[in-house]
């Protein structure tokens, strides 16, 4: 049982890491288990323990974890922003078939150039090389849009033969 759950931000599959003394040198750390969230409260959590040593430590009450990082997503450019429907809040977007696979439903995001801040759109239709987007409130300046770089998060890849035509 973890002394945190949903009041705290906890959510089934979060990992987190138990740490001890590092036994060789005792100025650093090493972790000694891994808990996997299973079920979640809203002050308490429970977890799956794995063992990461093999010698023998046991996790023990009151022990602090702590929560693991989300590992950084990456972007792979998957097109460009041809034109914007500002009343409408969509974007045709050019996709290059061959190193792009998205379905409806799914987010991408778009770079503007220079200094701009990034966007994100949801996916509405992919017809082709084209795709429609949908710009919701607050994602982005539809203004910095036009000619703008599509990018798609690169674990959202399946197989081409999945794809929408």
């Amino acid at each position: 049982m973890l002394a945190a759950g949903e009041s705290d931000g906890v959510q089934v599959g979060e990992k987190l890491v138990v740490r001890r003394p590092d036994p060789v040198d005792a100025s650093s750390s090493r972790p000694v288990a891994e808990l996997t969230v299973r079920t979640v409260k809203v002050d308490y959590a429970g977890a799956h323990i794995r063992p990461l040593v093999a010698d023998g430590v046991r996790v023990t009450r009151w022990e602090i974890a702590e929560r693991c990082l989300p590992k950084r997503l990456e972007f792979r450019p998957i097109g460009t922003i041809e034109k914007v429907d500002f009343k409408s809040r969509s974007a045709v977007a050019r996709i290059d078939e061959r190193s792009a696979i998205i379905t409806p439903g799914q987010v991408v995001r778009w770079m503007p150039s220079g200094e701009k801040p990034p966007g994100a759109a949801i996916v509405l239709r992919c017809t082709g090389a084209r795709a429609i987007l949908y710009v919701p409130p607050g994602w982005g300046d539809l203004r910095d849009a036009p000619d703008a770089r599509v990018e798609q998060e690169k674990r959202n890849q399946t197989p081409s033969s999945s794809r929408e035509s």
